[in-house]
């Protein structure tokens, strides 16, 4: 880095703090050295100060600046990305919150503990969600919103876990009837930019600057190529996502590789920032994965989430042979889960990628790609083609005359490694085609109206990958979002917010769902610390 910039703000206590900020000493993350999880030397001057510092734009970054600030604080908020792809995961979402009405605190409060059945989360961070939970509407509406029933098919959109609770998952969008397309973030975007929040894009948080006890004083920040400080009077709110983006961490929590169809800018900065200080981390084997098949090309960051607009498709591993019923229900990667584990007879990740074979009334269809949620398309703005022609150019799909040619072709691949066999592939088409003539899948149950032969040729094929959703673990915080250390003790001024630490624990039920409420009470307890200054 450039030699740190100096300005004139004087600190008050520096006598009293420490000349640098030392960790607790938790053992590193997986995938990180120990030399990257370090506190911040504590600054000769500071370059900007507010009472609370969010860092990063999502969800709940935006609803604990705005509860701060609605607080009386002064609030800046810190975002790694450049002005445009900011927003976080959410952003790209589905959209929908949980928004039970008063009456149904207790079965919210049963509900998220009897999802979370390994029991990772206090009981009391459940009862201070389900408590802020039925308050979501009415704060919405509060702040000019409006609220609209999550429906599917004409239904309310069922809560994912069939336990005691259930009732209370009532699903709302923000202005507008329907899922998707970034609206409800938008509005919560729109709010912040009404109060004069102040916002400073690309400004990745690095570290935290804290005393030698381990209370948080500020952040470091990079900045246009320099080192900054920033001053926090009051506290420092993480709101960095997860880790998806960032492979080295995922390979020590993951089952197999996989890939992220949301934030690109989720690298797990906060976890590095909370480990420096001997924070307690919770289910960090917690992934949503998978959620479905995503292709990854060079082209893009995030990856494409699929879903074949016809039914005359299979899928096959790396050997050829199918795995699953393809149109298995699949929620938040649950009933999928079995297909990434390793076979240590193959010593290989057979389904890690797999691969889609079809013909071309899928192609003939509609896009393989839509929908109103994906990084891809909903922040980069890629528009697939109807007809899949510019992606079969592109040769993100590929064509060949034969099932010979296609299998030959795939064995090339540098994910194969040349383990596909055209006899084996030959066979599996074959005896998908008879058990569609048959109307019954004796393997894998496919629903006899999804059973329709592969005709050809042409075929065409596409490598996938396992489509991650969202990661659930991370720094343990109790009832006021407060980071809980290794010791069970709180580090004093720090928070977390969103998936960063989620209070699903062990299940999932909704990333925007668990913003809110988490952002809420993040900020609003942030606001009230008494200044240090």
């Amino acid at each position: 880095m450039k030699r740190e910039k100096e300005t004139k703000n004087d600190l008050s206590r520096r006598d009293f703090i420490k000349t640098t900020a030392v960790g607790v000493g938790a053992t590193a993350l997986a995938g990180l050295s120990s030399a990257e999880a370090k506190a911040a030397p504590l600054p000769q001057k500071w370059d900007k100060e507010a009472d609370v510092v969010v860092a990063g734009y999502g969800l709940g970054g935006m609803c604990a600046a705005i509860e701060a600030h609605d607080a009386g604080a002064k609030v800046l908020i810190l975002e790694k990305a450049p002005k445009g792809r900011e927003g976080g995961t959410c952003r790209a979402s589905g959209q929908f919150l949980l928004a039970p009405p008063p009456e149904l605190e207790e079965a919210m409060y049963e509900y998220l503990r009897n999802q979370d059945y390994r029991h990772v989360i206090d009981e009391d961070v459940h009862r201070a969600v389900a408590a802020e939970l039925v308050k979501v509407e009415p704060w919405i509406l509060s702040l000019g919103g409006e609220t609209y029933p999550a429906l599917v098919g004409g239904s309310p959109y069922p809560a994912v876990w069939n336990v005691p609770g259930k009732e209370a998952c009532v699903r709302k969008f923000v202005n507008s009837p329907t899922s998707g397309n970034a609206i409800g973030w938008s509005f919560f975007d729109s709010v912040v930019k009404s109060q004069g929040i102040e916002i400073l894009y690309s400004t990745p948080a690095k570290s935290l600057v804290a005393t030698a006890e381990g209370e948080v004083l500020g952040v470091k920040v990079e900045s246009e190529g320099w080192d900054k400080y920033i001053k926090a009077r009051r506290g420092v709110v993480l709101a960095t996502g997860g880790f998806e983006a960032n492979q080295e961490m995922l390979k020590g929590y993951a089952l197999s590789p996989m890939y992220y169809h949301g934030c690109p800018y989720d690298t797990g900065d906060g976890y590095i920032m909370a480990q420096a200080l001997g924070a307690e981390f919770l289910a960090m084997d917690n992934i949503l994965a998978p959620t479905g098949p995503c292709l990854k090309v060079p082209d893009f960051e995030a990856s494409f989430q699929i879903a074949f607009p016809a039914n005359s498709v299979i899928y096959v591993n790396k050997f050829g042979q199918r795995f699953i019923n393809e149109f298995k229900p699949n929620t938040y990667g649950y009933d999928w889960h079995d297909i990434l584990l390793f076979s240590k007879e193959k010593m290989t990740f057979p389904q890690a990628p797999w691969y889609a074979i079809f013909d071309q009334i899928v192609m003939d269809a509609g896009p393989i790609c839509s929908g109103t949620s994906g990084w891809n398309l909903i922040v980069e703005g890629y528009k697939w083609s109807s007809n899949n022609q510019t992606e079969l150019a592109k040769g993100w799909i590929q064509q060949a005359n034969t099932l010979d040619a296609v299998a030959t072709a795939i064995a090339q691949l540098p994910s194969n490694e040349g383990k596909m066999q055209s006899s084996t592939l030959s066979t599996t088409v074959q005896a998908y085609n008879t058990a569609c003539a048959n109307k019954n899948d004796p393997q894998f149950g496919r629903p006899a109206d999804r059973l329709v032969p592969i005709s050809g040729p042409p075929y065409y094929f596409m490598e996938l990958w396992p489509r991650l959703h969202a990661m659930q673990g991370g720094p343990k915080r109790d009832a006021k979002a407060r980071i809980i250390n290794v010791r069970g003790k709180v580090i004093p001024r720090l928070y977390s917010v969103g998936e960063m630490g989620s209070w699903w624990g062990s299940g999932y039920d909704g990333g925007f769902c668990e913003g809110v409420p988490s952002g809420r009470i993040a900020g609003r307890n942030a606001a009230a610390e008494t200044p240090w200054s």
